[in-house]
């Protein structure tokens, strides 16, 4: 149904009524999706557990540096003060049994310290590199009375430096000991000299002082004493470290566990409730059809103004419309 108005000679606008199908809003499209339950948070639990592992890892590796420093540290300051007042109290004795020219109970307070594992070798050697006395009696006889006829075990110049010096103090420095190597793969030797220990080639430490006859140095008392109390507290050390990481990796995956399931559990907690307050769906409306019982007036405006006719019904659709089309801007003829 058309109807068009006039208002004191105005076209007033077409109102067309359309009548829809009368569906009702009970007729509404509308489909239901049930609730999937909360599965496991693996993302959070990736999350922590890389976080926690990556703080596992830095521990791990500030405990290894610091205890193992402070432990070698501690090594050393102990065998310095024990091995040091010892140098010095085997030196006066050495005096004395110089000046005696017996050395009999000076090699027997030498066994007694090498039986205690207080040192591993102790000689007196003097200036010109005679060898008075040994803790080892078998490589005293190798050695035929003479340290200089073995250089490559024994360093002379290191040795003999106190005695060079003419001084009184004790001194203890890194020492080579040839039959003795480090318990380590070049390559975590390597490792261990940049970043943990540099002298870890050197494998022992040399204790010398010199003896005096009358203000004048003749000789020297020296001790050799080995790393390996070293060595072993760092192989034990490694395996401490390694099992701290692994345990504390341990740890990281139970926490980021637990925390995981505690997420898990508080949102099935708030999905169970919700289920609880409905019926476990979802509906999700489809605003595809427009439904009313009652019919739409539709205003079609007369925008054209005057040679603009009112729709008339045709054959190929539901409205035909007859507008004239004025010129826009009015064209000039070229001359």
């Amino acid at each position: 149904m058309t109807e068009k108005a006039q208002h004191d000679g105005v076209d007033m606008p077409d109102i067309i009524e359309l009548d829809m199908d009368g569906a009702t809003l009970d007729d509404r499209p509308y489909r239901k999706q049930k609730i999937k339950k909360t599965v496991f948070p693996i993302g959070i639990f990736l999350m922590l557990f890389i976080i926690l592992s990556f703080i596992a890892a830095g521990a791990s590796f500030v405990y290894f540096m610091y205890a193992g420093k402070s432990g070698i540290a501690q090594i050393e300051s102990y065998t310095r003060s024990y091995s040091i007042p010892l140098a010095e109290a085997f030196a006066n004795m050495a005096e004395m049994c110089y000046r005696e020219k017996k050395y009999s109970r000076l090699r027997t307070l030498f066994h007694e310290k090498i039986e205690q594992r207080a040192i591993d070798q102790a000689f007196v050697v003097l200036k010109n590199g005679k060898l008075i006395a040994h803790s080892d009696p078998d490589i005293e006889k190798k050695l035929k009375g003479n340290l200089a006829s073995d250089e490559f075990d024994y360093n002379l110049d290191l040795i003999l430096k106190p005695v060079y010096r003419a001084s009184r103090e004790a001194l203890f420095t890194d020492y080579n000991i040839t039959s003795i190597k480090a318990p380590f793969e070049r390559e975590y030797r390597m490792l261990l000299k940049t970043y943990f220990y540099k002298n870890i080639d050197s494998t022992g430490w040399l204790v010398s002082r010199a003896i005096f006859k009358k203000k004048k140095p003749v000789g020297a008392v020296c001790f050799i004493i080995s790393k390996k109390r070293i060595y072993s507290f760092i192989t034990g050390h490694v395996d401490r470290s390694a099992r701290l990481f692994t345990i504390s990796m341990a740890i990281a995956f139970i926490v980021s566990l637990f925390v995981s399931l505690v997420v898990l559990v508080r949102y099935r907690g708030i999905q169970k409730r919700a289920l609880a307050s409905g019926s476990g769906e979802i509906e999700f409306i489809s605003p595809v059809r427009i439904s009313t019982q009652e019919p739409i007036a539709v205003e079609l405006l007369n925008v054209g103004g005057e040679g603009v006719d009112t729709m008339s019904a045709g054959e190929g659709s539901p409205f035909q419309q007859k507008r004239a089309i004025k010129e826009a801007i009015p064209l000039q003829d070229k001359e």
